[in-house]
């Protein structure tokens, strides 16, 4: 870690994409997703929001690719929030085109590599937003195949002059808009057997109804791979040691036993853990952090954090204010339907109590562990139970 001036304290990157040199931890799945790539497997990421999925298949996996190939194309699509075929088709057309733009020097030279594929045609336009040139292709349909379609193909056909990796993250958002997982199946039927795809995906019960149930869309496909929290001792060593290389510079330190606690505070999710510990950073100096000290963090960062809870709050029809915040005041809760956390809940009908939990679940306010129902995001968990 380095130091950027006497006064300023260096802070645990937070909200970003992590390169691999900030990756402490996940050498198990580091190994996994490196030999897929190396064999130009299909492979299914998935895990808990902020866990460092994106990161390690952008720090790790991507970078990886590029060294085993020189001239190459990596087509990332985030399908986050994605509305529409013609949405996806316009994120699939925008992650070529900025892999091309990526992976040459000039645009004409980018020009060059589709040139010769009858229905990609290249062109440098202007972007609407910055006014300057940018490199952009125009998708042209043939024989009633969809735009989606002829996209694939002509992906394929250019992988056959040049190795192309596809990486699509969130890509469960892709099971609300109708047709969509059917149509992207069929399309990456097209490809080439020994074209590396990788799939991202934060929610696992949509995940799992497009991958693992009885006639699942795309049951069978690629091969899978969990990120885990940091929960294992090996995870927790590794993590004691990266944390406190940023405590060093105010002389604080955490130990064994409170890094712990603060892990099961934050649910085993890193970008919490690491949140937690710049405010511990920011605030103290000299110091070995009693569990008190973290507990004390804790609160107040999920109360630094209050305008955006309290707006997204807000957001959320009454019903689901009420079982939120019902789940935060007593998860995790094995059964959402119990006479248990049913009488908790409140003035709300069973039905609307499951409604609204299903709703919370599809947008990943809540996430279903092994051990049950918890807030997704755990300092938003801790804001709920301290502050409602």
């Amino acid at each position: 870690m380095s130091r950027v001036s006497k006064n300023q304290k260096i802070l645990i990157p937070t909200g970003i994409l992590l390169g691999e040199d900030s990756i402490c931890n996940l050498d198990n799945e580091r190994s996994i997703l490196l030999e897929a790539i190396k064999n130009s497997e299909h492979l299914v990421i998935y895990g808990r929001r902020n866990t460092g999925k994106t990161s390690l298949v952008t720090g790790v996996g991507i970078q990886a690719f590029k060294k085993l190939n020189k001239k190459s194309i990596v087509i990332f699509a985030d399908l986050l929030g994605v509305l529409s075929i013609d949405d996806l088709e316009g994120r699939f057309k925008r992650g070529l085109e900025k892999g091309l733009s990526e992976s040459f020097p000039t645009k004409t030279f980018a020009k060059n590599v589709v040139a010769g594929l009858k229905n990609l045609q290249p062109k440098i336009g202007l972007d609407p937003n910055t006014g300057k040139l940018e490199f952009q292709l125009e998708v042209k349909s043939s024989s009633g195949k969809t735009t989606l379609e002829q996209l694939i193909l002509e992906i394929n056909a250019l992988s056959q002059k040049i190795p192309v990796l596809i990486v699509l993250d969130e890509f469960q958002d892709l099971y609300f808009v109708k047709s969509g997982v059917a149509t992207l199946r069929s399309a990456l039927q097209n490809l080439k057997s020994n074209l590396p795809i990788i799939i991202l995906g934060s929610k696992k019960h949509l995940l799992s109804k497009i991958f693992a149930i009885h006639r699942a869309p795309m049951a069978g496909w690629g091969r899978d791979l969990e990120i885990p929290v940091v929960e294992t001792p090996e995870y927790l060593k590794s993590y004691k040691t990266f944390v406190n290389n940023y405590f060093e510079q105010c002389k604080s330190n955490i130990g064994t036993e409170e890094l712990k606690f603060l892990v099961e505070q934050m649910q085993g999710v890193p970008e919490s853990i690491n949140i937690v510990c710049n405010y511990l950073i920011r605030t103290s100096n000299e110091k070995i952090f009693s569990k008190n000290d973290i507990l004390n963090a804790v609160i107040n960062v999920a109360e630094e954090r209050r305008g955006r809870y309290e707006e997204m709050f807000a957001r959320l029809k009454s019903n689901e204010r009420s079982v939120l915040t019902a789940i935060a005041k007593n998860s995790p809760v094995n059964q959402i339907k119990s006479k248990d956390f049913l009488s908790k809940v409140g003035n709300v009908a069973p039905t609307s109590v499951l409604h609204a939990a299903r709703k919370l679940e599809d947008h990943a306010e809540i996430y279903k562990t092994e051990q049950g129902f918890v807030v997704a995001e755990p300092l938003l968990g801790v804001y709920l139970r301290e502050f409602k």
